[in-house]
Order: C-alpha cells, then structure tokens, then sequence
C-alpha cells in the first residue's frame, strides 16, 4: 500500500508533447502503523495520530508508546509515537 504523499506520474500522448501529472493526494488516507510481524497496517484513533504532535512538548507525563492488536493476525505489539504514518486507502473493518 502506497504512503501518502508519494508521485504517480502518467503521460498524455494525445500530441507529440510528452506532459507529465502529479496525481493529488486523495482524502482517503488514515494513520496508522505496520503490524511489526505481518506487515499490515493497524489504524489509530485520531487522538493517538495527534500524540506525535505533542510529543514535543516539555511534559513530563506523555506519552511515547502505546499497545495495539493487529486484526489480521490477532499478534498485539508496542509501537512507539514516531511510528504513526500516512497511508492511502480506506482501513480495513474489523
């Protein structure tokens, strides 16, 4: 599944001119992290995607990682703030 953010390009050969497209992002995208033993993506809720943007602030109880159960394989796992990312696509239902 493509991250967020990365270029599609296509070519128009209507013409002899060659015109490249930069596909836009969609607004079918969530965060979420990569289950660490089978690789599919694991949403979050939205206020564990905003936690990355708290992480830099000077408190003294925030928090760095949190518990999360993949629904593909059933294998939970600790994941670390920094691993929340951008994926295109709809999530998948439980």
């Amino acid at each position: 599944m493509p991250i967020l953010g990365q270029e599609i390009r296509a070519s128009s050969h209507s013409s002899s001119d060659e015109i490249g497209v930069i596909q836009e992002p969609t607004d079918n995208h969530y965060r979420g992290v990569a289950c660490l033993r089978c690789r599919e993506t694991i949403p979050v809720s939205t206020k564990l995607a905003n936690l990355g943007d708290e992480r830099n602030r000077p408190e003294t109880n925030a928090i760095h990682s949190f518990p999360l159960r993949c629904r593909a394989c059933e294998e939970e796992g600790v994941y670390a703030v920094a691993d929340v990312h951008d994926f295109e696509g709809e999530p998948t239902r439980r």
